[in-house]
């Protein structure tokens, strides 16, 4: 069965839902896929698992916690609908623009988006902290199933790097874990964040490093946005930790890719 015809069929049993009318496809990913939906004058976004979603180990429950502490701090919107067994999740429609790599190529934008992560980082949530170690040897493993024959080389030293950030004993903050390109959104003036499946307590550091390492951003661009973000000049140990985890998150682009 068509996967449209499929989504069509799980609305008609959702509880809310039944008379929501499927719109185009937002995305379609690896883990997941989402629809835009219309009830009564009102959009949504409903996002469906795959079985990567499975396989990768994402934490739903804890995503789902997560929403709902942003949302009380107006950082995020919460689930409408949640439904873990059949793996769908439903939120209302965030109007905005959805970021492209030019945007990223603005200063004024990544200041912006630096005192957005500062704001995340400060919200106090109790979830334990992200696997980055389990993560990679997921990754590693639909690296090698997918023919990757540099994905073993590529995890070991991505667990080095883990093993040298490890030293820094640095704060475990919340992080978003997926800055990057559509998961930004501009709207009036004020940005925000969306797609929180890889959310949970971190370096904050690994946030800007998926900021400047994803969007190949250059140097003098990643200078200011990091001194934006600490506003202030970073000292030689941040320096330090932040090139680390820019090494470590581009030995995750090529075990992704």
């Amino acid at each position: 069965m068509p996967e449209r015809d499929q989504v069509s069929r799980l609305l008609r049993t959702t509880a809310g839902f039944e008379r929501a009318s499927l719109q185009q496809k937002l995305s379609d990913g690896p883990v997941n896929a989402s629809y835009r939906l219309a009830r009564e004058q009102q959009d949504f976004v409903l996002r469906w698992d795959k079985p990567a979603a499975t396989e990768l180990g994402l934490n739903r429950p804890r995503e789902v916690r997560i929403l709902g502490r942003l949302a009380s701090e107006r950082l995020a919107v919460s689930f409408e609908c949640v439904d873990f067994s059949r793996g769908l999740f439903i939120r209302r429609w965030v109007p905005g623009h959805s970021w492209q790599a030019e945007d990223y190529c603005k200063r004024e934008n990544l200041q912006q988006l630096a005192g957005l992560l500062r704001k995340i980082h400060q919200v106090r949530v109790n979830e334990a902290e992200l696997d980055l170690a389990g993560a990679l040897r997921q990754y590693t493993q639909l690296a090698l199933a997918s023919g990757n024959g540099q994905a073993a080389q590529t995890e070991l030293q991505a667990l080095d790097l883990l093993h040298d950030l490890s030293l820094f004993k640095a704060e475990n903050v919340l992080c978003h874990n997926d800055p990057v390109g559509g998961n930004v959104l501009s709207h009036e003036g004020r940005l925000s964040l969306i797609d929180w499946e890889f959310s949970a307590p971190g370096d904050p550091f690994f946030d800007l490093a998926v900021v400047c390492e994803h969007h190949e951003l250059e140097p003098p661009l990643v200078a200011d946005f990091i001194r934006s973000y600490l506003q202030c000049e970073p000292d030689e140990t941040e320096q330090k930790r932040f090139s680390l985890q820019r090494r470590f998150y581009r030995c995750l682009l090529e075990l992704w890719q």
